[in-house]
């Protein structure tokens, strides 16, 4: 019951995060795909927090504690979000668009990683593209952090099945 509990969770964050994805809404589909911890939480926009804001990591970077340049701290958000669209699953659900019918296939593995839990289900997008229709399988997965007051998810791995 309770790998029946954690498949149900991983695929409402799934989901809602494919929504975002088939909607445009990438900025906010990126968010979900980083730690908890690295998500903004204004004030401001999330638009001027993409305007060349780097990525720092409270958990894993500490550029501006060790005077690093944002340069050497990583990538900016920006082209992390760029990276994020460019990948081969992201970039097919996007050339579907929010027309395409997403169905849930099954519950494919739940593996404990470094502390947190891995959950991979399996997905079908069918729709039509350059006038012609086309249906792909991907694998998405969500990870599940126990975090020290919550467990927090974070939905942003998708690996086109072969």
């Amino acid at each position: 019951s309770r790998d029946r509990t954690l498949y149900a969770e991983a695929r409402e964050k799934a989901e809602a995060w494919i929504s975002l994805i088939q909607q445009g809404r990438l900025q906010e589909a990126h968010q979900l795909s980083l730690n908890a911890s690295d998500r903004f939480k204004g004030p401001g926009s999330l638009d001027a927090h993409y305007a060349g804001v780097p990525l720092r990591s409270t958990s894993t970077n500490r550029a501006d504690d060790e005077g690093m340049s944002a340069e050497m701290a990583g990538p900016s958000l920006g082209d992390q979000l760029k990276e994020f669209i460019a990948k081969p699953g992201t970039a097919k659900l996007l050339e579907l668009g929010p027309q395409a019918r997403i169905q849930h296939l099954g519950d494919v593995a739940i593996n404990f990683e470094y502390g947190d839990l891995r959950i991979a289900q399996r997905y079908r997008a069918s729709g039509v593209h350059a006038g012609r229709p086309e249906s792909f399988e991907f694998l998405v997965h969500a990870t599940r952090r126990e975090e020290p007051q919550f467990a927090s998810w974070k939905v942003g791995d998708i690996t086109l099945a072969k």
